[in-house]
Protein backbone atom coordinates (compact mmCIF):
# COMPACT_ATOMS: atom_id res chain seq x y z
CA UNK A 1 0.00 0.00 0.00
CA UNK A 2 2.69 2.49 1.00
CA UNK A 3 4.82 1.77 -2.07
CA UNK A 4 1.79 2.25 -4.30
CA UNK A 5 1.18 5.63 -2.68
CA UNK A 6 4.79 6.68 -3.09
CA UNK A 7 4.73 5.60 -6.73
CA UNK A 8 1.71 7.84 -7.33
CA UNK A 9 3.48 10.75 -5.60
CA UNK A 10 6.59 10.29 -7.71
CA UNK A 11 4.53 10.18 -10.90
CA UNK A 12 2.66 13.33 -9.88
CA UNK A 13 5.80 15.32 -9.09
CA UNK A 14 7.33 14.21 -12.38
CA UNK A 15 4.28 15.36 -14.33
CA UNK A 16 3.54 18.60 -12.51
CA UNK A 17 6.70 20.03 -10.94
CA UNK A 18 6.76 22.22 -7.83
CA UNK A 19 7.09 25.94 -8.58
CA UNK A 20 4.67 28.80 -8.97
CA UNK A 21 3.10 32.12 -8.09
CA UNK A 22 -0.44 33.34 -7.45
CA UNK A 23 -3.31 35.59 -8.43
CA UNK A 24 -5.56 37.42 -6.00
CA UNK A 25 -8.71 39.52 -5.88
CA UNK A 26 -9.45 41.62 -2.81
CA UNK A 27 -12.55 42.44 -0.84
CA UNK A 28 -12.04 44.97 1.98
CA UNK A 29 -14.48 45.60 4.78
CA UNK A 30 -13.34 48.18 7.31
CA UNK A 31 -15.57 49.73 9.95
CA UNK A 32 -16.07 53.47 9.92
CA UNK A 33 -16.99 55.68 12.83
CA UNK A 34 -20.58 55.67 11.59
CA UNK A 35 -21.00 51.88 11.89
CA UNK A 36 -21.06 49.38 14.90
CA UNK A 37 -22.59 46.53 17.59
CA UNK A 38 -24.37 45.00 21.68
CA UNK A 39 -24.96 41.93 24.30
CA UNK A 40 -23.29 39.65 27.14
CA UNK A 41 -20.95 36.68 27.35
CA UNK A 42 -21.70 32.99 27.98
CA UNK A 43 -20.09 32.09 31.31
CA UNK A 44 -20.70 28.41 30.55
CA UNK A 45 -18.42 28.56 29.63
CA UNK A 46 3.94 14.47 14.14
CA UNK A 47 6.62 13.59 14.85
CA UNK A 48 7.52 12.25 11.39
CA UNK A 49 9.53 9.25 12.44
CA UNK A 50 7.13 8.26 15.18
CA UNK A 51 4.17 8.72 12.86
CA UNK A 52 5.79 6.58 10.20
CA UNK A 53 6.47 3.85 12.75
CA UNK A 54 2.94 4.11 14.04
CA UNK A 55 1.64 3.84 10.49
CA UNK A 56 3.56 0.60 9.98
CA UNK A 57 2.31 -0.86 13.23
CA UNK A 58 -1.28 0.24 12.74
CA UNK A 59 -1.38 -0.97 9.15
CA UNK A 60 -0.10 -4.40 10.17
CA UNK A 61 -2.46 -4.66 13.12
CA UNK A 62 -5.50 -3.48 11.24
CA UNK A 63 -5.15 -5.18 7.86
CA UNK A 64 -7.02 -8.18 9.25
CA UNK A 65 -9.97 -5.93 10.00
CA UNK A 66 -10.23 -4.49 6.50
CA UNK A 67 -12.50 -7.21 5.16
CA UNK A 68 -14.76 -7.03 8.19
CA UNK A 69 -15.21 -3.32 7.66
CA UNK A 70 -15.91 -3.50 3.93
CA UNK A 71 -19.56 -4.43 4.38
CA UNK A 72 -19.99 -1.69 6.96
CA UNK A 73 -18.39 0.78 4.60
CA UNK A 74 -20.68 -0.25 1.76
CA UNK A 75 -23.67 0.43 3.98
CA UNK A 76 -22.11 3.67 5.14
CA UNK A 77 -21.64 4.76 1.55
CA UNK A 78 -25.41 4.52 1.03
CA UNK A 79 -26.08 6.32 4.28
CA UNK A 80 -23.51 8.95 3.33
CA UNK A 81 -25.27 9.63 0.04
CA UNK A 82 -28.52 10.23 1.90
CA UNK A 83 -26.78 12.43 4.45
CA UNK A 84 -25.15 14.49 1.71
CA UNK A 85 -28.56 15.01 0.16
CA UNK A 86 -29.84 16.14 3.55
CA UNK A 87 -26.95 18.61 3.75
CA UNK A 88 -27.79 19.94 0.31
CA UNK A 89 -31.43 20.36 1.31
CA UNK A 90 -30.41 22.16 4.48
CA UNK A 91 -28.23 24.50 2.45
CA UNK A 92 -31.24 25.31 0.28
CA UNK A 93 -33.36 25.92 3.36
CA UNK A 94 -30.81 28.50 4.48
CA UNK A 95 -31.90 30.69 1.57
CA UNK A 96 -34.97 31.63 3.66
CA UNK A 97 -33.12 34.19 5.73
CA UNK A 98 -34.29 35.42 9.11
CA UNK A 99 -33.60 38.68 10.91
CA UNK A 100 -29.81 39.32 11.01
CA UNK A 101 -28.41 38.23 14.35
CA UNK A 102 -25.91 41.07 14.71
CA UNK A 103 -27.98 44.08 15.77
CA UNK A 104 -25.78 45.98 18.22
CA UNK A 105 -25.75 49.80 18.42
CA UNK A 106 -23.41 51.75 16.17
CA UNK A 107 -21.88 53.56 19.12
CA UNK A 108 -18.14 53.12 18.64
CA UNK A 109 -17.95 50.24 21.13
CA UNK A 110 -16.74 46.69 20.55
CA UNK A 111 -19.32 44.05 21.49
CA UNK A 112 -18.40 40.43 22.16
CA UNK A 113 -19.56 37.10 23.55
CA UNK A 114 -17.89 33.71 23.86
CA UNK A 115 -19.02 30.17 24.54
CA UNK A 116 -18.63 26.55 23.57
CA UNK A 117 -20.52 23.43 22.57
CA UNK A 118 -19.55 19.78 22.99
CA UNK A 119 -18.91 17.98 19.69
CA UNK A 120 -17.84 14.61 21.08
CA UNK A 121 -19.00 11.68 18.97
CA UNK A 122 -21.83 9.34 19.88
CA UNK A 123 -23.95 6.80 18.01
CA UNK A 124 -26.53 9.44 17.17
CA UNK A 125 -24.35 12.18 15.71
CA UNK A 126 -21.84 9.74 14.16
CA UNK A 127 -23.57 6.48 13.09
CA UNK A 128 -20.52 5.36 11.09
CA UNK A 129 -17.34 3.45 11.96
CA UNK A 130 -15.43 5.77 14.27
CA UNK A 131 -12.18 6.19 12.37
CA UNK A 132 -9.69 8.58 13.93
CA UNK A 133 -7.74 11.13 11.94
CA UNK A 134 -4.11 12.12 11.88
CA UNK A 135 -2.01 8.96 11.85
CA UNK A 136 -3.01 5.71 10.14
CA UNK A 137 -5.73 3.93 8.23
CA UNK A 138 -8.32 1.88 10.09
CA UNK A 139 -7.59 3.41 13.50
CA UNK A 140 -10.83 2.92 15.42
CA UNK A 141 -11.64 4.96 18.53
CA UNK A 142 -12.29 2.88 21.62
CA UNK A 143 -13.75 5.57 23.89
CA UNK A 144 -13.48 9.21 24.99
CA UNK A 145 -10.67 10.53 27.17
CA UNK A 146 -12.07 14.09 27.32
CA UNK A 147 -14.70 15.99 25.38
CA UNK A 148 -14.11 17.55 21.99
CA UNK A 149 -15.52 21.07 21.76
CA UNK A 150 -16.34 23.89 19.38
CA UNK A 151 -15.34 27.18 21.03
CA UNK A 152 -16.46 30.46 19.55
CA UNK A 153 -16.12 34.18 19.99
CA UNK A 154 -18.38 36.66 18.18
CA UNK A 155 -17.50 40.32 17.69
CA UNK A 156 -19.23 43.43 16.37
CA UNK A 157 -18.08 47.03 16.03
CA UNK A 158 -20.04 49.79 14.29
CA UNK A 159 -21.92 47.29 12.14
CA UNK A 160 -18.91 45.12 11.23
CA UNK A 161 -19.12 41.61 12.67
CA UNK A 162 -16.79 38.62 12.90
CA UNK A 163 -17.11 35.00 13.99
CA UNK A 164 -14.08 33.00 15.16
CA UNK A 165 -14.52 29.31 15.95
CA UNK A 166 -11.88 26.87 17.19
CA UNK A 167 -12.71 23.19 16.68
CA UNK A 168 -11.13 20.19 18.41
CA UNK A 169 -10.77 18.45 15.05
CA UNK A 170 -7.91 17.22 12.87
CA UNK A 171 -9.15 19.51 10.11
CA UNK A 172 -12.17 20.62 8.10
CA UNK A 173 -12.10 20.90 4.32
CA UNK A 174 -13.32 23.95 2.45
CA UNK A 175 -16.52 22.26 1.14
CA UNK A 176 -17.54 21.48 4.73
CA UNK A 177 -16.55 24.95 5.93
CA UNK A 178 -18.82 26.34 3.22
CA UNK A 179 -21.72 24.31 4.63
CA UNK A 180 -21.29 26.23 7.88
CA UNK A 181 -20.90 29.64 6.24
CA UNK A 182 -23.99 29.04 4.07
CA UNK A 183 -25.95 28.10 7.17
CA UNK A 184 -24.81 31.25 9.00
CA UNK A 185 -25.51 33.39 5.94
CA UNK A 186 -29.17 32.64 6.55
CA UNK A 187 -28.80 34.69 9.74
CA UNK A 188 -27.13 37.64 8.04
CA UNK A 189 -23.55 36.56 8.76
CA UNK A 190 -21.04 37.52 6.06
CA UNK A 191 -19.22 34.33 4.91
CA UNK A 192 -16.02 36.37 4.49
CA UNK A 193 -16.17 37.26 8.19
CA UNK A 194 -16.29 33.67 9.48
CA UNK A 195 -13.16 31.81 10.58
CA UNK A 196 -13.31 28.09 11.39
CA UNK A 197 -9.94 26.89 12.67
CA UNK A 198 -9.14 23.31 13.71
CA UNK A 199 -6.69 22.69 16.54
CA UNK A 200 -5.45 19.64 14.59
CA UNK A 201 -5.72 17.27 17.52
CA UNK A 202 -4.74 13.78 16.38
CA UNK A 203 -7.24 12.25 18.79
CA UNK A 204 -10.34 13.36 16.87
CA UNK A 205 -12.51 11.75 14.18
CA UNK A 206 -11.49 11.58 10.55
CA UNK A 207 -13.37 14.64 9.31
CA UNK A 208 -11.21 14.83 6.18
CA UNK A 209 -11.91 11.33 4.82
CA UNK A 210 -8.38 10.01 4.24
CA UNK A 211 -8.03 7.80 7.32
CA UNK A 212 -10.82 5.27 6.74
CA UNK A 213 -10.61 1.48 6.65
CA UNK A 214 -8.42 1.58 3.54
CA UNK A 215 -7.57 3.84 0.61
CA UNK A 216 -10.85 2.91 -1.10
CA UNK A 217 -13.24 3.91 1.70
CA UNK A 218 -13.67 7.32 3.28
CA UNK A 219 -13.45 7.82 7.03
CA UNK A 220 -15.61 10.95 6.87
CA UNK A 221 -19.15 10.63 8.24
CA UNK A 222 -21.61 13.07 6.58
CA UNK A 223 -24.04 12.72 9.48
CA UNK A 224 -21.35 14.06 11.80
CA UNK A 225 -20.59 16.93 9.41
CA UNK A 226 -24.32 17.74 9.42
CA UNK A 227 -24.19 17.71 13.24
CA UNK A 228 -21.21 20.08 13.21
CA UNK A 229 -22.99 22.51 10.89
CA UNK A 230 -26.06 22.60 13.13
CA UNK A 231 -24.05 22.82 16.36
CA UNK A 232 -21.79 25.65 15.18
CA UNK A 233 -24.74 27.57 13.73
CA UNK A 234 -26.75 27.23 16.94
CA UNK A 235 -23.76 28.30 19.04
CA UNK A 236 -23.09 31.43 16.98
CA UNK A 237 -26.77 32.42 16.93
CA UNK A 238 -26.98 31.98 20.71
CA UNK A 239 -23.84 34.03 21.35
CA UNK A 240 -25.00 36.84 19.07
CA UNK A 241 -27.84 37.40 21.52
CA UNK A 242 -25.49 37.64 24.52
CA UNK A 243 -23.01 40.29 23.39
CA UNK A 244 -21.76 42.99 25.72
CA UNK A 245 -19.37 45.97 25.34
CA UNK A 246 -15.77 44.95 25.98
CA UNK A 247 -12.26 46.32 26.18
CA UNK A 248 -9.25 44.37 24.96
CA UNK A 249 -5.87 43.62 26.52
CA UNK A 250 -3.18 41.59 24.75
CA UNK A 251 0.34 40.32 25.26
CA UNK A 252 2.98 38.23 23.54
CA UNK A 253 5.72 36.04 24.97
CA UNK A 254 7.86 33.09 23.94
CA UNK A 255 7.32 29.55 25.14
CA UNK A 256 10.74 28.29 26.23
CA UNK A 257 11.84 25.21 28.12
CA UNK A 258 13.58 25.07 31.49
CA UNK A 259 15.97 22.53 29.94
CA UNK A 260 19.08 24.46 28.78
CA UNK A 261 19.92 21.67 26.31
CA UNK A 262 16.47 21.94 24.71
CA UNK A 263 15.26 25.55 24.67
CA UNK A 264 11.84 24.85 23.15
CA UNK A 265 8.66 23.09 24.29
CA UNK A 266 8.23 21.97 20.68
CA UNK A 267 10.44 20.10 18.23
CA UNK A 268 10.91 20.78 14.52
CA UNK A 269 11.34 17.32 13.02
CA UNK A 270 12.28 18.54 9.53
CA UNK A 271 15.31 20.42 8.24
CA UNK A 272 15.95 23.29 8.30
CA UNK A 273 15.04 23.63 11.96
CA UNK A 274 12.86 26.73 12.34
CA UNK A 275 10.59 27.13 15.34
CA UNK A 276 7.87 29.62 16.10
CA UNK A 277 7.86 29.99 19.88
CA UNK A 278 5.45 32.93 19.91
CA UNK A 279 2.57 32.67 22.34
CA UNK A 280 0.02 35.45 21.84
CA UNK A 281 -2.95 36.02 24.10
CA UNK A 282 -5.80 38.50 24.41
CA UNK A 283 -8.32 39.12 27.15
CA UNK A 284 -11.73 40.70 26.54
CA UNK A 285 -13.21 42.41 29.60
CA UNK A 286 -16.75 43.63 30.19
CA UNK A 287 -17.71 46.90 31.86
CA UNK A 288 -17.24 45.40 35.34
CA UNK A 289 -13.74 44.17 34.53
CA UNK A 290 -14.90 40.56 34.29
CA UNK A 291 -13.41 38.31 31.62
CA UNK A 292 -15.68 37.55 28.69
CA UNK A 293 -13.02 35.61 26.78
CA UNK A 294 -9.35 34.75 26.74
CA UNK A 295 -7.97 34.04 23.27
CA UNK A 296 -4.72 32.05 22.99
CA UNK A 297 -2.52 31.22 19.99
CA UNK A 298 0.48 28.87 20.09
CA UNK A 299 2.28 26.67 17.59
CA UNK A 300 2.48 22.90 18.11
CA UNK A 301 0.69 19.72 17.05
CA UNK A 302 -1.81 18.59 19.73
CA UNK A 303 -0.68 14.96 19.56
CA UNK A 304 0.78 13.97 22.92
CA UNK A 305 -1.83 11.19 23.20
CA UNK A 306 -1.26 10.05 19.62
CA UNK A 307 -0.57 6.52 20.86
CA UNK A 308 -4.08 6.18 22.37
CA UNK A 309 -7.22 5.40 20.38
CA UNK A 310 -9.32 7.70 22.55
CA UNK A 311 -10.95 11.00 21.66
CA UNK A 312 -9.20 13.96 23.26
CA UNK A 313 -8.63 17.67 22.71
CA UNK A 314 -5.06 16.96 23.87
CA UNK A 315 -3.06 19.69 25.66
CA UNK A 316 -5.27 22.67 24.59
CA UNK A 317 -8.02 21.26 26.82
CA UNK A 318 -5.83 21.66 29.92
CA UNK A 319 -4.65 25.12 28.90
CA UNK A 320 -8.26 26.26 28.47
CA UNK A 321 -9.34 24.71 31.75
CA UNK A 322 -6.66 26.42 33.83
CA UNK A 323 -7.08 29.82 32.15
CA UNK A 324 -10.82 29.72 32.85
CA UNK A 325 -10.03 28.96 36.49
CA UNK A 326 -7.63 31.92 36.63
CA UNK A 327 -9.55 34.54 34.65
CA UNK A 328 -13.11 33.27 34.36
CA UNK A 329 -15.01 33.58 31.11
CA UNK A 330 -14.35 31.29 28.15
CA UNK A 331 -10.93 30.42 26.75
CA UNK A 332 -10.61 29.91 22.99
CA UNK A 333 -7.35 28.27 21.87
CA UNK A 334 -6.09 28.47 18.27
CA UNK A 335 -3.28 26.36 16.86
CA UNK A 336 -0.86 28.27 14.65
CA UNK A 337 2.03 27.27 12.39
CA UNK A 338 2.10 23.57 13.26
CA UNK A 339 3.59 22.35 9.97
CA UNK A 340 7.24 21.73 9.37
CA UNK A 341 6.66 19.64 11.57
CA UNK A 342 6.30 21.33 14.97
CA UNK A 343 5.48 18.67 17.56
CA UNK A 344 5.68 18.21 21.33
CA UNK A 345 6.72 14.56 20.90
CA UNK A 346 10.04 13.87 22.66
CA UNK A 347 10.43 17.52 23.67
CA UNK A 348 11.05 17.90 27.44
CA UNK A 349 8.24 19.67 29.29
CA UNK A 350 8.19 20.90 32.93
CA UNK A 351 6.03 18.47 34.88
CA UNK A 352 2.76 19.46 36.59
CA UNK A 353 0.38 17.56 38.81
CA UNK A 354 -3.03 16.76 37.36
CA UNK A 355 -4.38 19.67 39.44
CA UNK A 356 -2.06 22.14 37.73
CA UNK A 357 0.75 22.55 40.26
CA UNK A 358 4.37 22.59 38.99
CA UNK A 359 6.63 19.80 40.28
CA UNK A 360 10.16 20.63 41.47
CA UNK A 361 13.23 18.71 42.55
CA UNK A 362 14.84 21.18 44.89
CA UNK A 363 14.91 24.47 42.96
CA UNK A 364 14.76 22.84 39.54
CA UNK A 365 11.59 21.85 37.68
CA UNK A 366 11.14 18.16 36.98
CA UNK A 367 11.01 17.49 33.23
CA UNK A 368 8.97 14.88 31.39
CA UNK A 369 9.89 13.81 27.85
CA UNK A 370 8.07 10.53 27.30
CA UNK A 371 4.65 10.89 25.74
CA UNK A 372 2.01 10.32 28.38
CA UNK A 373 -1.12 11.76 29.94
CA UNK A 374 0.95 13.65 32.50
CA UNK A 375 3.00 15.21 29.71
CA UNK A 376 -0.21 16.21 27.93
CA UNK A 377 -1.70 18.07 30.88
CA UNK A 378 1.74 19.45 31.82
CA UNK A 379 2.13 21.04 28.39
CA UNK A 380 -1.35 22.55 28.65
CA UNK A 381 -0.60 23.96 32.09
CA UNK A 382 2.71 25.38 30.82
CA UNK A 383 0.81 27.23 28.11
CA UNK A 384 -1.73 28.52 30.64
CA UNK A 385 0.89 29.74 33.11
CA UNK A 386 2.82 31.49 30.32
CA UNK A 387 -0.39 33.25 29.22
CA UNK A 388 -1.15 34.27 32.81
CA UNK A 389 2.33 35.72 33.27
CA UNK A 390 2.21 37.59 29.95
CA UNK A 391 -1.18 39.13 30.73
CA UNK A 392 0.08 40.52 34.04
CA UNK A 393 1.59 43.36 31.98
CA UNK A 394 -0.72 43.63 28.96
CA UNK A 395 -1.06 46.20 26.22
CA UNK A 396 -4.32 48.08 25.99
CA UNK A 397 -5.70 47.44 22.51
CA UNK A 398 -7.89 49.84 20.55
CA UNK A 399 -11.23 48.04 20.40
CA UNK A 400 -11.93 48.74 16.73
CA UNK A 401 -12.78 45.84 14.44
CA UNK A 402 -11.82 45.66 10.76
CA UNK A 403 -12.10 42.63 8.47
CA UNK A 404 -10.45 42.23 5.08
CA UNK A 405 -10.37 39.25 2.75
CA UNK A 406 -8.57 38.30 -0.41
CA UNK A 407 -8.95 35.32 -2.73
CA UNK A 408 -5.97 33.33 -3.97
CA UNK A 409 -5.86 30.46 -6.43
CA UNK A 410 -3.78 27.42 -5.51
CA UNK A 411 -2.85 24.75 -8.07
CA UNK A 412 -4.03 21.26 -7.11
CA UNK A 413 -1.06 19.23 -8.35
CA UNK A 414 -0.54 16.45 -5.82
CA UNK A 415 -1.97 13.22 -7.31
CA UNK A 416 -2.96 12.00 -3.85
CA UNK A 417 -5.22 15.05 -3.38
CA UNK A 418 -6.65 14.57 -6.87
CA UNK A 419 -7.29 10.84 -6.43
CA UNK A 420 -8.88 11.44 -3.02
CA UNK A 421 -11.38 13.88 -4.55
CA UNK A 422 -12.04 11.86 -7.71
CA UNK A 423 -12.68 8.65 -5.76
CA UNK A 424 -14.85 10.34 -3.13
CA UNK A 425 -12.54 9.88 -0.16
CA UNK A 426 -12.78 13.63 0.48
CA UNK A 427 -15.35 16.23 -0.49
CA UNK A 428 -14.45 17.66 -3.92
CA UNK A 429 -14.12 21.40 -4.48
CA UNK A 430 -17.08 22.72 -6.45
CA UNK A 431 -15.40 25.93 -7.63
CA UNK A 432 -12.12 24.79 -9.20
CA UNK A 433 -10.66 27.19 -11.76
CA UNK A 434 -9.81 25.11 -14.83
CA UNK A 435 -9.29 28.06 -17.18
CA UNK A 436 -5.47 28.17 -16.83
CA UNK A 437 -4.02 24.65 -17.18
CA UNK A 438 -0.53 26.09 -17.78
CA UNK A 439 -0.59 27.39 -14.19
CA UNK A 440 -3.18 25.32 -12.36
CA UNK A 441 -2.46 21.95 -13.96
CA UNK A 442 -5.05 19.73 -15.60
CA UNK A 443 -7.18 19.40 -12.46
CA UNK A 444 -7.41 23.14 -11.79
CA UNK A 445 -6.81 25.66 -9.02
CA UNK A 446 -8.58 25.70 -5.69
CA UNK A 447 -10.15 29.09 -5.00
CA UNK A 448 -9.22 29.98 -1.42
CA UNK A 449 -10.30 33.04 0.59
CA UNK A 450 -7.81 34.41 3.12
CA UNK A 451 -9.02 36.60 5.99
CA UNK A 452 -7.28 39.32 7.99
CA UNK A 453 -9.10 40.46 11.12
CA UNK A 454 -7.74 43.45 13.02
CA UNK A 455 -8.71 44.48 16.54
CA UNK A 456 -6.79 47.71 16.77
CA UNK A 457 -3.15 46.65 17.12
CA UNK A 458 -4.01 42.93 17.36
CA UNK A 459 -4.19 41.03 14.09
CA UNK A 460 -5.49 37.58 13.10
CA UNK A 461 -4.68 35.89 9.76
CA UNK A 462 -6.01 32.63 8.36
CA UNK A 463 -3.74 29.81 7.20
CA UNK A 464 -5.69 27.15 5.24
CA UNK A 465 -3.43 24.25 6.19
CA UNK A 466 -0.39 23.28 8.23
CA UNK A 467 1.87 26.24 7.62
CA UNK A 468 5.60 26.01 8.28
CA UNK A 469 6.97 28.33 10.98
CA UNK A 470 9.10 30.17 8.42
CA UNK A 471 6.00 31.29 6.53
CA UNK A 472 5.28 33.49 9.54
CA UNK A 473 8.65 34.29 11.13
CA UNK A 474 10.95 33.92 8.10
CA UNK A 475 14.34 32.21 7.97
CA UNK A 476 17.95 32.79 6.95
CA UNK A 477 19.56 30.80 4.16
CA UNK A 478 20.58 27.44 5.57
CA UNK A 479 22.69 24.54 4.29
CA UNK A 480 22.14 21.02 5.59
CA UNK A 481 24.32 18.00 4.78
CA UNK A 482 22.11 14.92 4.59
CA UNK A 483 25.06 12.64 3.78
CA UNK A 484 25.44 10.29 0.85
CA UNK A 485 23.76 9.95 -1.54
CA UNK A 486 21.69 13.10 -0.95
CA UNK A 487 24.48 15.54 -0.19
CA UNK A 488 24.03 19.18 0.83
CA UNK A 489 20.68 20.92 0.45
CA UNK A 490 20.55 24.71 0.44
CA UNK A 491 17.33 26.19 1.81
CA UNK A 492 16.97 29.79 0.58
CA UNK A 493 16.15 32.67 2.88
CA UNK A 494 12.47 33.41 3.31
CA UNK A 495 10.79 36.59 4.50
CA UNK A 496 7.89 35.81 6.81
CA UNK A 497 4.61 37.65 6.47
CA UNK A 498 5.12 39.09 9.96
CA UNK A 499 7.53 41.52 8.33
CA UNK A 500 4.48 43.32 6.90
CA UNK A 501 3.03 43.88 10.37
CA UNK A 502 3.04 47.49 11.59
CA UNK A 503 5.70 48.08 14.24
CA UNK A 504 4.55 47.23 17.76
CA UNK A 505 1.49 45.29 16.60
CA UNK A 506 0.67 41.72 17.65
CA UNK A 507 -0.36 38.81 15.44
CA UNK A 508 -2.17 35.51 15.85
CA UNK A 509 -1.52 32.81 13.22
CA UNK A 510 -4.79 30.88 12.84
CA UNK A 511 -3.77 27.51 11.45
CA UNK A 512 -5.97 25.08 9.51
CA UNK A 513 -8.44 27.93 9.08
CA UNK A 514 -11.30 27.56 6.58
CA UNK A 515 -9.51 24.63 4.94
CA UNK A 516 -6.89 21.92 5.45
CA UNK A 517 -4.62 21.68 2.40
CA UNK A 518 -2.14 19.56 4.36
CA UNK A 519 1.45 20.64 4.83
CA UNK A 520 2.29 23.91 3.09
CA UNK A 521 5.80 22.86 2.08
CA UNK A 522 7.84 25.66 0.45
CA UNK A 523 8.47 24.80 -3.19
CA UNK A 524 12.22 25.19 -2.65
CA UNK A 525 12.14 22.52 0.08
CA UNK A 526 10.43 19.71 -1.84
CA UNK A 527 12.30 16.39 -1.60
CA UNK A 528 12.04 13.23 -3.68
CA UNK A 529 10.56 10.14 -2.08
CA UNK A 530 13.88 8.44 -1.24
CA UNK A 531 15.06 11.46 0.79
CA UNK A 532 15.30 11.06 4.60
CA UNK A 533 13.14 14.17 5.12
CA UNK A 534 10.48 13.10 2.62
CA UNK A 535 7.15 12.96 4.46
CA UNK A 536 5.21 16.21 4.31
CA UNK A 537 5.38 16.12 0.49
CA UNK A 538 2.79 13.32 0.47
CA UNK A 539 0.20 15.68 1.97
CA UNK A 540 1.22 18.93 0.22
CA UNK A 541 -1.33 20.19 -2.31
CA UNK A 542 1.43 21.79 -4.42
CA UNK A 543 4.81 23.45 -4.04
CA UNK A 544 3.29 26.80 -5.01
CA UNK A 545 0.84 26.95 -2.09
CA UNK A 546 3.31 28.28 0.49
CA UNK A 547 4.36 31.32 -1.53
CA UNK A 548 0.85 32.08 -2.80
CA UNK A 549 -0.65 32.08 0.70
CA UNK A 550 2.30 33.96 2.22
CA UNK A 551 2.12 36.67 -0.43
CA UNK A 552 -1.65 36.92 0.00
CA UNK A 553 -1.28 37.50 3.73
CA UNK A 554 1.48 40.07 3.17
CA UNK A 555 -0.84 42.01 0.89
CA UNK A 556 -3.57 41.97 3.56
CA UNK A 557 -1.27 43.07 6.38
CA UNK A 558 0.22 45.82 4.23
CA UNK A 559 -3.15 47.55 3.82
Amino acid sequence: MRYFTLLIVLLGFFLTGCAGGGDSDREDTVATDDDSGSGTDDDAGDDDDDDDDDDDDDDDDNDDNDDDNDDDNDNDDNDDDNDDNDDDNDDNDDDDTVEPIFQNPHDGKLYAAAGYAVITLNDLNHPCPKYMGGTALNRIATDTHDDLEARAIVLEYNGVHAVLVSLDLVGLSQPDVQKVTRSLAGYGVDPNHVILSSTHTHEAPDTMGIWGADVFHTGRCPTYIHFLVDTITDLVVELAGQMTPVTVQAAETEMTSADPTWPHLQRDSRQPVVTNDRLTAARLLDGDGQTVATVVNWQSHPEVLIWMNRYSADFPRWARQKLEQVFGGVCVYFSGTVGGLLTPLDAPVPLYTVDGEPVYSGDDPVLVSENSEEKMWSLGYNVADSVTAALEDPREIDAELAVESTVVEIPVLNPIHILAMVTGLVEPYDDLDTSRPWFCGLFGCAVQPLIHLALGQLHFVTLPGEAFAEMSVGRAETSVDFGAPWGVSVFPAMTGYRSALPEGHLLMDLGLANNEYGYLVPGSDIHWLDHPDFYEEQYCISGQANDIIREGIVSLLAE
